[in-house]
């Protein structure tokens, strides 16, 4: 999953000034006495992104301290709804994920197979433009799906499935792929987990 500034983004370093100002439509963030590491993040960040091993290499080329200090930026960026998360395919967008209100937060979530999710009942889908957009009233942000994987992966996603099944039941689409989507969802609040149901059964049986 990529990491990066949203399209239109500008970045304007001052001359002579350790100060960045970085500009979408109304939104607006400055950070002052910017290291060179991230500055360097920034500017990945601006122009294609990153994923989380670039930007730790970024910063294992630097100081000490600046794995703290690029995740530090990247969660200013989350607050300010100044980063969007892209899952690719084949080398093309699959999935990409917009903040809408500040304070938004991407949960990391373990879903590796065996770990089944099921879609939010309050989440929906429209059209906008020729994408499909996912959104819910419960969530801080949607997801733009371009082309037919991600339309498949939603319905797939109307019954409880972990990311093996999902592969399994889609043509076309590989474990990595559905397992990164699941992710992807999960992350930003449009997924619920499902218990194991043997496991239930067994607890409840031994009552």
């Amino acid at each position: 999953m990529t990491m990066s500034l949203p399209a239109g983004t500008e970045v304007q370093e001052e001359v002579g000034s350790e100060r960045i100002t970085v500009r979408a439509g109304q939104r607006q963030l400055s950070l002052c006495g910017a290291s060179p590491a991230v500055c360097a993040a920034l500017r990945v960040l601006a122009n294609g992104g990153a994923t989380e091993r670039r930007l730790g290499a970024i910063a294992d080329e630097a100081v000490d301290g600046a794995l703290a200090e690029i995740y530090f930026l990247v969660q200013k960026f989350a607050d300010a709804r100044l980063l969007t998360y892209t899952l690719l395919s084949e080398g093309s967008p699959l999935a990409v994920a917009e903040p809408l209100a500040d304070g938004f937060r991407f949960h990391r979530t373990q879903v590796g197979p065996g770990r089944r999710f099921i879609l939010s009942r309050f989440a929906f889908l429209r059209r906008e433009g020729g994408m499909l957009v996912l959104e819910s009233p419960t969530c801080h942000a949607r997801v733009l799906l371009h082309g037919w994987k991600g339309a498949a992966l939603i319905a797939e996603l109307a019954q409880p499935r972990d990311s093996r099944q999902l592969s399994a039941g889609l043509h076309g689409v590989s474990a990595e792929e559905a397992e990164d989507f699941v992710g992807l969802l999960a992350g930003v609040g449009m997924l619920s987990p499902v218990g194991d149901e043997g496991s239930r059964r067994r607890t409840i049986m031994s009552r």
